[in-house]
């Protein structure tokens, strides 16, 4: 298990989307040199809101995997779909070849002949990288649940892999709970189904590596105590960016004014979103330290808002200004796993990204620097 890099690792920026992007080169060299060895197991990456784990995926699936010919990269966002049932999930993966689109899939793509039991059918690699083409009898039976979609990307993972090392990158998987494959009959939990498919794709055949990222850490404690997912899996923390990396970005868009560099640092510390927020107010020339009290204030009053409406007992709202005050001194709190009250209270403000959690930690600490501020004003009265 490794984490990203700490203090003092030098940053790159470059251009990306008509924009700056910083490209911590530690965590692409070790993803690249995962990536060239055979499949054991599953890899969760986790960290703070605003860390830049989409980005620098996204980033390093469009510049440097996709353009390596010897891997087939299948990356999904499943933020950026309306995943409500089964069958919405199919839809991410799945779709029929009608015959208006397959004259133009059949000039674009290769077909894969693919038998499921007694079914068969072809299957088409996807235009995007992401939805496989069925035909319309291989499609129907799938929807009609004679077909399990796990044995079907086996099988359709195993001819790719023949000619490429396939790749798949799974981002916020965790929309997947509480989706049942068979309604409420059965009750064949989707993501446990789900995550047994992916172990057996690395641990049990090496035949696709699987990245699978998450922000939201309560989940990821979850996996990390499950004990057949916590041993075929590695987990690797990308965090903030540290101060002389904020130092050396900022040097490149020519901001080096040592007061103003420390202003940055001092309200949203390494948090990407929020340096490029900062990085155009000092531009535009406007008063950056007026707009970071202005952040503030609204994380005031989003602390003060989740302490009315989303605690409801009086020794909970108590609790939080406590662990808020314990925070504030020494910049971290120890979950006491014996304290209901108190491990109540700390997982909903984890649920709402006021505090982090690192699952591999005994400390709880604040999720962004902003945050922190905030805190500092609502004690502060």
């Amino acid at each position: 298990m490794a984490d990203a890099p700490g203090e003092g690792v030098k940053v790159r920026v470059i251009e990306y989307r008509e924009g700056p992007f910083v490209d911590r080169e530690k965590e692409e060299e070790f993803l690249l040199d995962r990536f060239k060895h055979r499949p054991e197991k599953l890899l969760f990456i986790y960290g703070p809101k605003s860390s830049g784990k989409t980005t620098l995926m996204e980033y390093l699936v469009e510049n440097v995997l996709k353009k390596d010919k010897s891997l087939y990269v299948n990356y999904v966002n499943f933020r950026g779909y309306a995943i409500v049932n089964y069958d919405s999930f199919l839809d991410v993966y799945f779709q029929p070849i009608e015959d208006e689109n397959k004259p133009f899939i059949e000039k674009a793509l290769e077909y894969l002949p693919i038998s499921i039991g007694r079914f068969g059918g072809n299957v088409s690699l996807p235009i995007k990288g992401i939805q496989f083409g069925l035909n319309i009898e291989l499609y129907d039976r799938l929807v009609e649940k004679k077909i399990d979609p796990f044995n079907l990307l086996l099988e359709i993972l195993k001819k790719i892999r023949k000619k490429q090392m396939p790749i798949l990158i799974l981002d916020e998987v965790q929309i997947l709970e509480g989706i049942y494959m068979n309604g409420e009959v059965k009750r064949r939990h989707l993501l446990t189904e789900f995550f047994n498919f992916l172990v057996r794709l690395t641990k049990e055949t090496h035949l696709a590596h699987v990245v699978v990222m998450t922000s939201e850490t309560l989940f990821l404690e979850k996996i990390y105590n499950h004990s057949k997912l916590a041993e075929t899996s590695d987990f690797y923390l990308i965090g903030h960016l540290d101060f002389k990396q904020v130092q050396e970005w900022l040097k490149y868009e020519g901001i080096e004014d040592k007061e103003i560099v420390n202003l940055i640092w001092e309200y949203v510390g390494g948090s990407a979103h929020r340096i490029n927020d900062a990085i155009r107010i000092v531009k535009k020339g406007d008063s950056l330290e007026h707009y970071l009290l202005d952040e503030a204030k609204i994380y005031r009053g989003k602390l003060s808002h989740f302490i009315a409406e989303m605690l409801e007992e009086l020794d909970e709202k108590r609790m939080f200004k406590g662990i808020l005050e314990e925070m504030l001194k020494q910049g971290f709190v120890v979950r006491d796993n014996e304290n209901n009250l108190q491990r109540r209270v700390m997982n909903k403000a984890i649920e709402h990204e006021f505090l982090f959690l690192n699952p591999r930690e005994e400390r709880i600490v604040f999720n962004s620097r902003i945050v922190r501020k905030g805190a500092e004003l609502l004690i502060e009265g």
